[in-house]
């Protein structure tokens, strides 16, 4: 696992919201994240997180995929309306994620707006996901602005 020292690159105080329905991942993703000062705000129930999402105040989503009445990929989608800048890290419990590489590219294709998680959730595979969703990219690579503008013409 990272030390301290070496996520220094990552921002202190950055805001993450965190929903699940089983409140032990929702511990340890906070037991994981807080000595790297992070500030997670949890919520088991995905309609209560929506409503109570304001814009412009998180970093990064961290959401399970399949929860009751919302599913994290819903919940994102819903979320993106109101925050169009927000980025999401999605969490699974399955071993196969190549139903979620198509999802991927067809919702949302920005190399750094989604990323999985398998569950169980580790330390250092979380840290290195944020770790890089949190830096600046200078290319984005799907727009008329990236590195594809002159296949776009």
């Amino acid at each position: 696992m990272k030390s301290e020292g070496e996520v220094s690159d990552m921002k202190k105080n950055r805001m993450f919201l965190a929903v699940d329905d089983d409140p032990s991942v929702l511990l340890t993703l906070k037991a994981l994240l807080a000595p790297f000062g992070f500030h997670v705000d949890l919520y088991e129930d995905a309609e209560m997180a929506l409503n109570d999402f304001r814009p412009n105040i998180y970093d990064l989503l961290i959401l399970d995929i399949k929860m009751p009445k919302i599913s994290g990929f819903k919940l994102y989608q819903l979320i993106k309306r109101i925050d169009n800048n927000v980025k999401a890290c999605f969490l699974t419990g399955l071993d196969d994620l190549s139903d979620y590489v198509a999802y991927k590219k067809e919702v949302h294709p920005k190399l750094d707006e989604i990323y999985f998680v398998q569950k169980p959730v580790t330390g250092e595979d979380l840290l290195e996901r944020i770790d890089y969703m949190m830096r600046p990219h200078d290319i984005d690579y799907t727009t008329q602005n990236g590195r594809n503008k002159t296949l776009l013409q």
